[in-house]
Formats: structure tokens, C-alpha cells, sequence
């Protein structure tokens, strides 16, 4: 495993750093210097930057020299972000000591950050309003038009073959997910994939699985299906998923990856399921990758257009505003497990509430206005938003 935001690790587990792939060598050197033993190391040219982990990073860091280890004391102690990790202390003092032999300067070095929060924050959670409920209510039979022609990337969990999504999805064999019984958070996507369809019907879903069936990964794994799923030819990628760090800054290979995308795509994400209930990462702090530069942020609202209890609010970052609360959408079928509560039986069809499906059918309501070679989805989006105050309030189809 690898230590996560906020969590002190135990003495010998082994700890993940994003680094500069041109300068990944000088970091291994430094580790060395530590004695740590050898760190493994992964190199992602698409995202330039490799993932290094290391054995020990307690074991590091009780070897820095006393004049390091004040200034790593110093910087933390004054960043205000509660009780310092092992990862924190080797990353300072990485960056001090690179800082001090290179007269101030330090490559490119950040966390591999958890996400796992398709539904709650920082931790999957299927509690109270955000748990899923068996629905016996119709979707109406898809049309041809609107967004005949457009793609729309979901990277989600597996998805299912459910009959209603019939020729709208397209992924490979491992990304589907057969029938059976699961955890709730495993029909995730066959559920974003629905509301993306219900708005625009004429539309091909681009499935990829990159989240476990409990709704949880790291931001290295997301990242590079995010690179890679940039060169299917995507107008849309939508990210319903979404993390929260312990120093409120942005995973630095997210943002590297969204980046990288092609400028023509737009990147629509959930802004996260926490609002004011004082939660442990704190009312309304950024979600990412919502909260990055050129990503449409898209918070929840409930029928009566008010944001909804458990979706940020009055914060810079949301983009847009749409109904989350008790969505109807496409689901698993057979016998789903909660975290709490009794197993329910679905029969392809839920209700459920989240930002993840405010921001699906934001994805699906520029796609209907996206005309391949007459109107891009970017100027899909621009339309949108110039109808509509900021936060843009997206009124659907469905």
C-alpha cells in the first residue's frame, strides 16, 4: 500500500513520489544517500513524470543531516496542515536538500494522492442521502439526435451492459462488468453513463475502467488513463471521481495529465460530496481534479434549483450547477452490498444523489450541443455559460 493524505503510515511502509521524469535519476540518487534501499521506479513519458516509491521513508528521513532536518521541522511546522506524514517529511526534505545543493532549486516532486471519492469525500461512502435506491421508473426510449457524431469519455468503474444503453457505449472487454451481485459503488458508471445518454441520446459513451469496484484509486493510475484516454478522440471527458488533500493543493499528476490532454477536449468533473456538514476534510474545500484551471467544476442541485446539502457552495471554483438529488438512471442488476444497511435487490434501474451525476449530465448537455465540424463541445460549453450567470445553472433535457 501506499500512504495517503493524512495518514502517518506504519514504520516500514513503503511511500509513492510523482517526480520530473527527466530528473527522476538525481531524486534516486538523493534516496540513496539516505540509505533507504533501492526505490522502484515507473516512468510515463505521456505524463512526463515517474512514479518512485520508496521503502521507507521514516527510515529517510531519521537520516537527514541536523541542518536539514530543522529546516524540514521549520516548513511544517508553519504550513498548518496538522500532524506531518513520514511522505510529508521525505518530501521537505528532498526539496531542502536538492534547494541547498543547487542554489535554490529542486525539480518537480509531489505526492501520488488516494482518490476514492466517487460518492463521499476522501473515503467512498454510501451513507444516508448518497447511497443508491432501487427505482421502477421508465427512461424513455433514446433518440438518434441530439449529439449524433459526438464522443463522451467516462473514466469510471467498469461499466455494465445494460439493454437501455444498447448501442451508446463502447469499451473494452476487461472495462465491462457482468451481471451479478456487487458493491453499490460498482454500478457507478453504468449510472453516469445512463445520464450522459438520457441528454444526449445520440451520443457514444467512451467506457474505461480505472476505479476498483469500491469506487477507489490512486491519482497515478487516473492520471495515465486520463493521457491515454485523450487520444481516443474524445469532446468530452467526463471525470465523475474526485479527491481531497490534507494541504488543499492540487495532485500534482492530475494536473499534469489534464494538461496534457488535446485543447479541443473539455473536462467536466464532480466538485465533490461534502458541503457543509463540517466533515473531516472540512466544509467546501477544493476537489480535485474539479478545482483545477480549465476543468468545469459541477456542483449539485436539488429539484427546486437550491444546492443541494452535500455539494459545495459560494466557493470560486464550481463552474456550473445541476439537479444531483435522486437522479434516476441506469444500474446493476441482482444483489447490491452497502457499507451500512441490508443488501437490496436492483433490477437495472436506481435512484441516487451526488455531484458525480450533476456533473454526467452536464457532460451529456454538451454533448447535445456539440455538431461535429459545425459547433466544437468547447463552444458548446461557452454558449452554456454565457446563458447563465456564474456558477453556469444547466438546465437538462431529462
Amino acid at each position: 500500500m501506499h500512504e495517503a493524505d493524512g495518514s502517518a503510515g506504519g514504520a516500514s511502509d513503503p511511500v509513492d513520489l510523482v517526480v520530473a521524469v527527466e530528473h527522476t535519476d538525481e531524486v534516486v540518487r538523493m534516496l540513496r544517500d539516505f540509505e533507504v534501499g533501492d526505490a522502484d521506479v515507473e516512468r510515463s513519458s505521456a505524463l512526463g513524470l515517474s512514479l518512485v516509491r520508496v521503502p521507507a521513508a521514516d527510515a529517510a528521513a531519521a537520516r537527514f543531516s541536523a541542518e536539514v532536518a530543522e529546516q524540514v521541522g521549520t516548513r511544517l511546522a508553519g504550513s498548518g496542515h496538522g500532524e506531518p506524514t513520514h511522505l510529508d517529511r521525505l518530501l521537505t526534505g528532498l526539496r531542502v536538500g536538492f534547494a541547498a545543493t543547487y542554489n535554490g532549486w529542486a525539480p518537480t516532486m509531489g505526492k501520488n494522492r488516494l482518490l476514492g471519492g466517487v460518492v463521499g469525500g476522501g473515503k467512498i461512502s454510501h451513507g444516508g442521502a448518497l447511497a443508491p435506491a432501487a427505482s421502477d421508473r421508465q427512461l424513455a426510449v433514446r433518440e438518434a439526435r441530439p449529439g449524433r457524431g459526438v464522443r463522451v469519455g467516462v473514466l469510471d468503474t467498469a461499466i455494465r451492459a445494460h439493454p437501455w444503453l444498447a448501442g451508446g457505449w463502447v469499451a473494452a472487454p476487461g472495462d465491462v462488468r457482468p451481471d451479478g451481485d456487487a458493491p453499490a459503488a460498482a454500478g457507478h458508471a453504468t449510472f453516469v453513463a445512463g445520464l450522459v445518454l438520457q441528454e444526449a441520446p445520440g451520443c457514444v459513451v467512451a467506457a474505461r475502467q480505472v476505479l476498483a469496484d469500491d469506487g477507489s484509486a490512486d491519482s497515478w493510475s487516473v492520471a495515465r488513463e486520463i493521457v491515454a484516454h485523450g487520444q481516443d478522440g474524445l469532446d468530452v471527458l467526463n471525470l465523475s471521481l474526485f479527491c481531497h488533500t490534507e494541504d488543499g493543493e492540487a495532485p500534482l499528476v492530475l494536473a499534469r495529465a489534464i494538461d496534457r490532454l488535446p485543447s479541443e477536449t473539455v473536462v467536466v468533473a464532480a466538485a465533490g460530496n461534502y458541503g457543509k456538514e463540517g466533515t473531516l476534510d472540512g466544509p467546501d474545500r477544493p476537489a480535485w481534479p474539479a478545482a483545477l484551471d480549465g476543468v468545469i467544476a459541477v456542483g449539485a442541485t436539488d429539484d427546486a434549483g437550491k444546492t443541494a446539502p452535500f455539494s459545495p457552495a459560494g466557493v470560486p471554483w464550481v463552474d456550473a450547477l445541476a439537479p444531483g438529488v435522486n437522479r434516476v438512471s441506469t444500474y446493476l442488476d441482482g444483489t447490491v452490498t452497502f457499507d451500512k444497511g441490508d443488501p437490496l435487490r436492483f433490477e437495472g434501474l436506481a435512484s441516487w444523489s451526488g455531484t458525480s451525476f450533476a456533473a454526467a449530465s452536464v457532460s451529456g448537455a454538451i454533448a447535445a450541443r456539440t455538431v461535429p465540424g459545425r459547433v466544437s463541445a468547447r463552444r458548446a460549453w461557452e454558449m452554456m455559460r454565457e446563458e447563465s450567470e456564474r456558477p453556469a445553472v444547466v438546465r437538462l433535457r431529462s
